[in-house]
């Protein structure tokens, strides 16, 4: 992705918080971010499944049409779930084996 590529996300994103207000787009769509532009394709992603299925079932139509004023080519927006990127574990560090006492008492 360039930087015309984020500059067009970044006006998108504005004219959407316009039309949905300040509340609505903190929720369902602050986290969103811009994966690539591929022809008439957007390709958008957002952090949850619950997210990517609210925002398809609630403001797909209004997310294009966003676009679309932007870009008049673009058709089609597809969102996907960012995979959690899991930070491996450090190594458990083992504590120092005390050896075991013996009280003989001979």
């Amino acid at each position: 992705m360039n930087n015309s590529d984020q500059d067009l996300w970044n006006r998108v994103r504005e004219r959407l918080k316009s039309n949905v207000g300040d509340d609505i787009f903190n929720s369902w769509f602050a986290r969103m971010e811009l994966e690539a532009i591929e022809g008439d394709t957007v390709r958008l992603s957002v952090p949850t499944r619950f997210l990517k299925s609210w925002v398809q079932s609630h403001y797909a139509d209004r997310l294009l049409a966003c676009w679309q004023e932007e870009v008049p080519t673009i058709t089609r927006i597809e969102l996907t779930v960012r995979s959690a990127v899991l930070k491996p574990l450090p190594p458990k560090v083992k504590p120092p084996e005390i050896a075991p006492t013996v009280n003989d008492k001979r």
